[in-house]
């Protein structure tokens, strides 16, 4: 297992593994890495709707779980919590579910990639991390800086005058 320090330029999802990230290490390599990252989302309303839409789901590629999560306004309610390995299939999973049952509730199905990443990560993108890889695989992710610092380390980005001429 080898570690790399460097900024953080890009998370996407993969169809097959979970996500890409792109890592523009201190020594100046441009590292495309994968790494698992699995989403939740949640599913609440009246029960029997709700058991429909578990045995919808249960032979699916999820996990399903019975949780409980708060709501702003209508305060501590039962949910289903829906978690998919593919962060790529998550809108298809979402647009199927509530396409079978428009009048359930859904929480959290909406919320970028990207954010989901750097909530869950407490990195950020353009932020700096240390990774720790067992070849392009990230098994752990830290950050190294803040997105709030006011004055954070450059990064060295740079440009190639044949791809975009001066004008």
């Amino acid at each position: 297992m080898n570690e790399e320090t460097g900024w953080l330029l890009d998370v996407y999802a993969d169809s097959e593994t979970g996500v890409i990230l792109w890592l523009l290490t201190d020594e100046g390599k441009r590292l495309q890495l994968r790494m698992s990252f699995s989403l939740t989302f949640y599913v609440t309303g009246d029960f029997g709707l709700l058991r429909q839409a578990w045995l919808y789901l249960r032979n699916k590629d999820v996990k399903l779980e019975r949780t409980i999560r708060r709501d702003l306004f209508l305060g501590e309610r039962d949910v289903m919590a829906v978690t998919i390995s593919c962060p790529s299939n998550i809108q298809r999973f979402f647009y199927d579910l509530s396409n079978q049952f428009p009048s359930l509730d859904y929480y959290d199905a909406d919320i970028p990639l990207s954010l989901r990443f750097t909530a869950q990560t407490n990195t950020h993108l353009l932020g700096r991390c240390r990774v720790k890889l067992n070849d392009e695989w990230v098994q752990a992710i830290e950050p190294l800086d803040s997105p709030w610092e006011i004055d954070p380390m450059h990064i060295p980005l740079r440009f190639h005058d044949d791809i975009h001429p001066r004008i």
